[in-house]
């Protein structure tokens, strides 16, 4: 298939990046759009939505330059924590670029599960409401009930679960990711994402046995859930890259998903990969 749209992509420079460790050895230079084409363009994308990767002003204007830059780039997601004095503020300055599409907190790095449901939390998410803005969100399971809460206290909010909310993957299917996850497909119109990133706190395991790829087996069960409860017209495709190098290279983090899928109607596969993404972030493959 051609004409795919990544919907979660990271670029930085080595030097400005917020958060880089320099033990994180694959992971510790520039990636650019350049790089991203290189990779991406020969397995069929043409268009990508760059996704913050660092809590700083000047992470974000790295990436507000890429998407300046490069006509590849189709949407841009900035970074914003919610419950901040002045978003408002932020929000409209950044309206103000045309490939801006919304925002994301991480809410991986917190440490209070129920941080998505407070008041602050939830006031910034009608914020982004009110203007048909998206919320990518990061989470651990230990935050997918507090999501849930708040985006049924802001049913019009246009939002997306991340890199399945980060579960596990070792053997059966974690109980409180499913309910969380069955609260918010049933009861939500939230989108979900079929990208996949390691845990921080499990991203040493990843250096020490580099691309070692991922337990296909254990996960299809996740996939084939996503694909029962919310169906194809929520689900929408993105590599991760370049987080993704430490389980595998590009064609391969596209091979693992196609895998996990199993076989697709041309109608279903076109959804997944180009059509669910362009309605969604507003970008044309």
């Amino acid at each position: 298939m051609d004409r795919i749209v990544d919907t979660h992509c990271h670029f930085w420079w080595r030097e400005t990046n917020s958060w880089l460790d320099a033990s994180w050895d694959v992971l510790y230079r520039d990636f650019t759009p350049v790089e991203h084409q290189a990779a991406s363009r020969p397995v069929g994308v043409t268009r990508c939505v760059i996704v913050e990767a660092g809590d700083t002003a000047a992470d974000n204007q790295t990436i507000i330059d890429f998407a300046a830059e490069f006509d590849f780039v189709g949407g841009l997601i900035l970074r914003a924590d919610l419950d901040a004095p002045g978003l408002g503020h932020k929000l409209d300055e950044w309206q103000k670029l045309p490939k801006f599409r919304g925002v994301r907190m991480n809410f991986e790095a917190h440490p209070d599960p129920d941080i998505a449901a407070k008041p602050a939390v939830i006031e910034g998410l009608r914020e982004l409401a009110r203007r048909g803005l998206i919320h990518d969100f990061l989470p651990l399971v230990r935050h997918l009930d507090g999501i849930a809460a708040a985006i049924e206290r802001v049913p019009d909010l246009k939002c997306v679960i991340e890199h399945y909310g980060k579960p596990d993957f070792d053997g059966a299917m974690e109980p409180a990711w499913e309910q969380a996850m069955r609260r918010i497909a049933r009861d939500t119109g939230a989108f979900c994402k079929l990208s996949l990133s390691p845990q921080v706190t499990r991203v040493q395991e990843y250096l020490d046995r580099p691309k070692q790829g991922w337990p296909i087996e254990a996960m299809r069960q996740y996939t084939a859930f996503y694909l029962e409860e919310l169906g194809p017209d929520r689900l929408i495709w993105g590599s991760d890259w370049p987080v993704a190098l430490l389980t595998t290279d590009y064609a391969g983090m596209l091979a693992t998903h196609r895998e996990l899928l199993g076989p697709l109607t041309p109608d279903v596969e076109v959804k997944l990969f180009r059509t669910n993404a362009e309605g969604f972030y507003g970008v044309a493959a």
